[in-house]
């Protein structure tokens, strides 16, 4: 009941705001999780690993990672005073980035507590925690909403959201875990957290920096507000989105370390995932894909009616961005970050580029493109590092079935016998996109119950 209920406030709070007020918005918290990023630390990764191969170590470990994060969160908020002092943005921008602070280190906070729920594997109590915010946010933001469209208040909201909810998930830890002691050890933090999660903080700044490129370039060349909440209002659909390939790959991360050693066991597994993210990933985003103008002016209003094509674009990023959160969970069970970092630098420098020469030639809608190629060479980074999983898992069949189903679904839009009608439109390509789907085997019957089954017998099977 909460996802369609968040689905719909993340719909209705851009519509709302409006292109520009969307765009400062976007904007402010892009600049924050940008410089967050440098003092993040890879903390919450090496958490789940750390702990699931040593679930006695939590006490003493809990103290360390929580005071790393509150001070990775004052770091931030001094560097982005200081970025905002030299430079020149208009009053509005800065106050959303000042609010927007409080909302980073909170949400950091609350982002390194659910960690401790994957790592001891009751997920429950995460799902708990992310309910709770959904209800905290739609409730706090959709009030002021209804009175008023004030994107400062918005964001002040928005923020006090996430102080809530890590308030709420802070108090659910001690009491499903445990109290630790508070036993500090200074030096243990290099030895046993900042050094070990060196690789994964690489990671981070690498992904986010990447996925933040888009907007941060469009506003630096553009300065053009509505453009960067065009681009964004693609991506409230893709973050939204996200919570479905992330239900998936949740549990998986501490299975993976566990048994990284069986490969035909985590080939099922990687099936199994494959299958469900392709399908989920194919019925949501190829019809917004195929009828973008129709579903943005449905979803957003005619204000973004400018923003279709680049929604389009980017709702076909919920197909590589939804494997790699499997593939990425792969990566940093098997201990092979250092060596997709070396790769991602590469890929990074490439994205950045490729984001200020198309944003130059094809504005917001070049960033969207740049974004889907920057993505889907990220993927393919992951997979060749663990390529002896990934090759006798299925995935290429399974790609290249996906691939005939967009194609097949251009030509029916392309044909002459395409109805006008917007609600026929939508109609033919659903029924189309599922049949094509499950002609091809990647919707299968009770997919999803028979990847929990499987994942349940390879958790307890000795």
């Amino acid at each position: 009941m909460v996802k369609p209920l968040s689905f719909l406030f993340i719909i209705i709070s851009t519509r709302l705001l409006g292109a520009d007020n969307f765009g400062k918005f976007a904007f402010a918290m892009a600049v924050v999780t940008f410089i967050n990023i440098f003092f993040e630390g890879g903390i919450n990764i090496h958490t789940v690993r750390q702990l699931t191969s040593n679930p006695s170590e939590y006490t003493d470990y809990f103290p360390r990672s929580f005071t790393l994060k509150i001070l990775g969160g004052l770091f931030t908020a001094f560097s982005t005073i200081i970025f905002l002092l030299f430079t020149h943005y208009e009053s509005t921008i800065v106050y959303l980035t000042l609010i927007s602070i409080v909302f980073i280190i909170f949400n950091g906070l609350l982002i390194h507590m659910r960690s401790f729920f994957r790592a001891f594997e009751i997920m429950k109590y995460e799902a708990y925690s992310i309910v709770f915010e959904k209800v905290t946010l739609i409730l706090l933001c959709g009030t002021v909403l209804f009175i008023t469209q004030n994107v400062v208040l918005f964001t002040s909201f928005y923020s006090l959201s996430s102080v809530i909810t890590f308030t709420y998930t802070f108090l659910l830890v001690l009491r499903t875990i445990g109290k630790p002691k508070y036993k500090f050890g200074f030096k243990k933090w290099i030895t046993d957290i900042l050094k070990p999660a060196f690789p994964f903080a690489i990671m981070n700044i690498l992904i986010i920096g990447r996925s933040r490129a888009g907007t941060l370039l469009l506003k630096f060349i553009s300065k053009n507000d509505e453009w960067v909440g065009y681009y964004n209002a693609g991506y409230r659909l893709l973050d939204s989105f996200m919570l479905f390939p992330n239900m998936i790959e949740t549990p998986l991360l501490p299975v993976f370390v566990r048994f990284q050693t069986r490969k035909s066991s985590i080939r099922r597994l990687l099936n199994g995932g494959y299958h469900n993210i392709l399908a989920i990933s194919a019925i949501v985003a190829f019809p917004i894909f195929i009828l973008h103008r129709t579903i943005t002016l449905l979803l957003f209003g005619p204000t973004f009616e400018k923003a279709s094509l680049a929604v389009g674009i980017i709702a076909l990023n919920m197909i590589p961005a939804g494997l790699t959160t499997i593939m990425g969970n792969l990566v940093a069970a098997t201990g092979r970050q250092p060596l997709v970092n070396k790769l991602f630098i590469f890929e990074t420098i490439t994205t950045v580029i490729l984001h200020t020469i198309f944003i130059s030639l094809y504005g917001y809608v070049g960033a969207t493109v740049a974004s889907l190629i920057g993505d889907t060479i990220y993927l393919s980074i992951n997979m060749w590092v663990t390529r002896d999983y990934v090759l006798k898992s299925g995935f290429l069949p399974l790609i290249g079935k996906i691939i005939l189903v967009l194609g097949f679904l251009i030509s029916i839009k392309l044909s002459p016998i395409f109805p006008e009608s917007a609600i026929a439109q939508l109609l033919l390509i659903l029924i189309f996109n599922f049949v094509a789907l499950y002609v091809l085997g990647i919707i299968r019957h009770k997919e999803i119950s028979d990847f929990k089954k499987m994942v349940h017998s390879i958790i307890y099977k000795s």
